[in-house]
């Protein structure tokens, strides 16, 4: 529940700075890394047990998310979901109960979109 509304918020507040930015950005490589994410885990879903799904779902998360900090050359963010996507994973392997996982690591990444829409709001409403 709380991921899509950090999703909607970041993505509101993204689009609301991109109108205060001098240089604009070439969106063709978010939407291509938007459109890989959504491949991977709709591909995943196809052929994962549910069990192992749940938690590839947030590796490719964090993946993507990473690849939105690397492309916007912002290194803290990128290492931030490479560290979430590569934890995401140890908690699943970890874990002998993966829908329990899924929970945990939903409020991780909720709380790290959330942070992340609080830095994209500052850093563009102070420029």
């Amino acid at each position: 529940g709380t991921v899509p509304i950090a999703l909607v918020a970041m993505g509101w507040l993204e689009r609301r700075s991109k109108e205060q930015r001098a240089v604009r950005r070439d969106g063709a490589r978010y939407w291509a890394v938007g459109a890989a994410m959504a491949l991977a885990n709709l591909g995943a879903s196809m052929v994962l047990d549910p069990e192992i799904l749940v938690i590839v779902i947030w590796v490719v998360m964090g993946l993507g998310f990473a690849s939105f900090g690397w492309l916007d050359g912002d290194r803290p963010t990128t290492r931030m979901y490479l560290a979430a996507s590569a934890l995401s994973a140890m908690i699943g392997a970890l874990s002998s109960d993966a829908f329990a996982a899924y929970a945990t690591i939903s409020m991780l990444f909720a709380g790290l979109l959330a942070g992340s829409a609080v830095q994209v709001y500052s850093r563009y409403r102070n420029a």
